[in-house]
């Protein structure tokens, strides 16, 4: 499933379970609105993934949309991008997480 056929802010309880990962593309995509439209208050940072994508814990599906925190997300995150992440059972993601000694 990818983040463009969610209808978001999703239920916390719902989007717990779930990760979203992406290419380091994405990535850049993501930072770049977000430096532009975002709050500097409440910044969404992922995390390297061993097989060179990144992630973000499912629980910011909660705060996406209008009323939260990550609102700019929904209104100005392209389909484009939207459809380039894709949400995964969180222990998948987990899995491929680097040891923190590693991170960049």
């Amino acid at each position: 499933m990818f983040l463009s056929e969610l209808t978001l802010p999703m239920p916390y309880d719902e989007c717990k379970g779930f990760a979203l990962v992406y290419s380091y593309d994405t990535a850049v995509q993501l930072y770049e609105t977000q430096a532009a439209y975002g709050d500097p208050r409440h910044v969404a940072v992922g995390l390297p993934l061993s097989d060179g994508r990144w992630m973000m814990y499912g629980e910011i599906l909660s705060a996406v949309g209008e009323g939260g925190i990550l609102a700019w997300a929904g209104e100005f995150m392209t389909q484009e991008i939207a459809q380039q992440i894709e949400v995964v059972p969180i222990a998948d993601a987990v899995a491929l997480l680097l040891p923190p000694t590693l991170h960049p």
